[in-house]
């Protein structure tokens, strides 16, 4: 078996800021006026904007579902997101989050 270069053997691994994609994230947060709109001023201080918005109540008292599926954005700035969504107090549980994939990413 020949011996594969060493400049052909390995690929280069992306830094976060360059890996694009859409991300879903699921929240259970307080119901309350502006929760939402603090939601979603964070990702726009990260220039992520949203292809999808999902506000339902939930059988909590005082608690509602909000589900987000974003544009095409860096893996870097929704990390920084999600972080920051966890110290938030109207924020009671980061749910899930994923990458969304099968879509076109541009």
């Amino acid at each position: 078996m020949a011996a594969v270069p060493f400049h052909l053997s390995f690929e280069t691994i992306k830094d976060s800021t360059e890996i694009f994609a859409k991300f879903f994230i699921r929240l259970h947060v307080q119901d309350e006026v502006g929760v939402l709109a603090k939601i979603t001023n964070l990702f726009a201080e990260h220039g992520v904007g949203f292809d999808k918005i999902l506000q339902l109540p939930l059988d909590e008292k005082e608690s509602s579902e909000i589900v987000l599926v974003t544009h095409t954005a860096t893996k870097a700035a929704f990390e920084q997101i999600i972080q920051k969504l966890h110290d938030y107090n109207m924020v009671r549980e980061v749910k899930s989050t994923y990458r969304v994939e099968g879509e076109d990413i541009k």
